[in-house]
């Protein structure tokens, strides 16, 4: 009698440990030490599907970030090429980088403009010992209405801390950046089907020789155009809103015109796709204050942009 007793309590003990076991590997509750703010697992930070994830930390960290779009909600989806075009609004970026000196910032019609911060009425005659200066009252030197932008909004380098073509840039950080990448570098990304070279055209507000230029790159690299003229692809803006697909050449500093057998076209800003697929397109600061609305990448040679554009594609 006293074995059976014996050998239905062992049984009942073993029973017990194999039910806590398998509630473990089923999914019940877990150490709290899994669990660090005592809560539910899915609800804990770093849930990909967690509500406010996109506000989590980090979100304000770099320069206009607050004025960039989708901040709230995450980086922007990306754009697609549709029968050899591509159209995308300049604010609606994916991400933006190198933006520690200076920022691009989104101006929307209807929405408070974004708060911009630098050094004021400070010299810039020893700008080694003050790398922060801004000669001028103010951070943003004009203050243009987002209306009169395509989709109602545009995006600036800021802040305008050079004015003036005989302001000399001072080490890249002074409102010039001649290398591609160096300044504030606005990314998007795009998927395209259809390969080929892409004549790329932009809607901006050039302000006169210190205020009209920006670089142009593909997936990280910054190609030039070797064809007449060589340079980077610097594009090159006129003073008022418009479409250009001028290019900064090395002695052309207004458009590169046609030579030996070279349109116009493919003497001035163009991106070679050779693969199909995901391709980022990059938009770096050449120099402070310059305004951009809109950019256009067409397989067409004969397509010209007019009035806002061609509605983006997604």
């Amino acid at each position: 009698m006293r074995t059976l007793t014996f050998l239905l309590a062992l049984s009942l003990a073993c029973g017990d440990d194999d039910m806590s076991t398998d509630a473990g590997t089923d999914g019940g509750d877990r150490p709290d030490a899994s669990m660090p703010d005592g809560g539910d697992d899915d609800a804990g930070p770093g849930d990909d599907a967690g509500p406010g994830d996109d506000a989590g930390p980090g979100d304000d960290a770099g320069p206009g970030d607050d004025a960039g779009p989708g901040d709230d909600a995450g980086p922007m989806a990306g754009f697609v090429e549709v029968d050899g075009l591509v159209s995308f609004e300049a604010e609606n970026y994916t991400m933006q980088v190198n933006d520690d000196v200076a920022s691009w910032y989104t101006f929307r019609d209807g929405a408070p403009d974004p708060d911009v911060s630098c050094a004021t009425n400070v010299s810039c005659g020893d700008a080694s010992a003050r790398p922060d200066c801004n000669q001028y009252p103010t951070c943003d030197g004009d203050a243009i209405d987002p209306a009169e932008a395509a989709g109602g909004a545009y995006v600036e380098a800021l802040p305008d801390r050079r004015r003036d073509d005989s302001e000399a840039g001072t080490g890249g950080g002074l409102g010039l950046w001649n290398t591609p990448g160096a300044g504030a570098t606005l990314i998007y990304e795009v998927e395209f089907t259809n390969t080929g070279r892409y004549y790329v055209w932009a809607r901006a507000r050039g302000q006169g020789p210190a205020a009209n230029g920006a670089h142009v790159g593909l997936d990280g690299e910054w190609p030039s155009n070797d064809l007449v003229d060589p340079s980077t692809m610097r594009l090159q803006f006129p003073n008022g809103w418009g479409w250009t697909q001028n290019r900064r050449g090395g002695t052309n500093h207004t458009g590169v015109p046609a030579s030996g057998g070279v349109s116009r076209r493919d003497a001035n800003i163009w991106l070679q796709i050779d693969t199909p697929g995901v391709h980022t397109i990059e938009i770096a600061m050449r120099e402070d204050g310059l305004e951009l609305d809109k950019f256009v990448m067409t397989l067409d040679p004969d397509y010209e942009p007019t009035g806002d554009g061609p509605p983006e594609t997604r």
